[in-house]
This record gives C-alpha cells, sequence and structure tokens, in this order.
C-alpha cells in the first residue's frame, strides 16, 4: 500500500491548493536551502520535489568546482 504523496516545493512554485485539496502534502523547504540539499531533503525525506527551475538537475549532476 502506498502512503501519502509528499511534494517538496521549490521558492519558484506558488502555494499549491489543488495538492492539499486531494489530500496530498505540500511544503517549502527552509529558506536559502542550495540545490544539492534540496535535492538530498527530497530524497531522505521521500518527497516529489516541483521545481521551475531548469539549469536545477545541471547543478546536481556536476561535480563541484574547487
Amino acid at each position: 500500500m502506498l502512503g501519502i504523496l509528499k511534494f517538496l516545493l521549490d521558492k519558484n512554485i506558488p502555494k499549491q491548493k489543488f495538492l492539499e485539496s486531494k489530500s496530498y502534502v505540500a511544503e517549502y523547504p527552509p529558506k536559502g536551502v542550495k540545490n544539492r540539499e534540496l535535492a538530498s531533503l527530497t530524497v531522505s525525506k521521500g518527497y516529489i520535489l516541483l521545481t521551475r527551475d531548469y539549469d536545477f538537475a545541471n547543478a546536481i549532476l556536476q561535480k563541484p568546482k574547487n
């Protein structure tokens, strides 16, 4: 049996009343969270990430520059 779907909304996503009306959890991460931290939080807490940040995947897939 599946649990309740939980969505993590990036700062560029307006509050989703639709998701809540369907009994889904829709939350925002703490302010100032970087993309890598956001990805880690999404995975560790079992969220589905909603974002409009087109370069989000690039930031996650590329190795940090030293």
